[in-house]
């Protein structure tokens, strides 16, 4: 799906040897982190990148009909006005993969102030990559 794959060893070292240049400690822990969290931003980039091109093609300019998303949605309450979906009632877990699969971010989304709230996320522990594989899109959390 990620036709942005990247060598994040290969990105580190190049990171690294680019530093070292302009005379960053490159041996110190804490400026081997930062690289690290340099890297991972990059690769967060990269998947964003290949997910709109992706989009791009299947549905930023012609998304899908009513009809299309009444069927994926079959279970989901919904109204569509436009780019902008309004839910009324829908499985807390089944609606992040169900907007990931078939919405842009062009799409406004509306869980009727019913998103799952930071305290549903806190009290399953989960880490930001819990939260990315449950698809749960950052308008969908505490939803207007």
């Amino acid at each position: 799906m990620n036709s942005f794959v990247i060598d994040e060893n290969a990105i580190f070292q190049r990171l690294c040897i680019l530093l070292s240049q302009v005379g960053i400690d490159i041996d110190d822990k804490v400026e081997k982190a930062k690289i690290r969290a340099y890297v991972e931003g990059l690769k967060t980039v990269g998947v964003n990148l290949s997910r709109l091109v992706s989009n791009s093609a299947l549905n930023i300019f012609s998304h899908p009909l009513k009809s299309e998303l009444e069927k994926a949605f079959e279970n989901e309450q919904f109204e569509q006005d436009g780019l902008s979906i309004s839910f009324t009632d829908y499985s807390v877990d089944k609606i992040g993969a169900l907007s990931y699969a078939w919405l842009t971010a062009l799409h406004t989304v509306d869980l009727g102030a019913n998103g799952v709230s930071w305290e549903y996320i806190d009290e399953r522990k989960m880490s930001f990559r819990d939260i990315e594989n449950a698809k749960y899109r950052w308008d969908m959390i505490e939803s207007r």
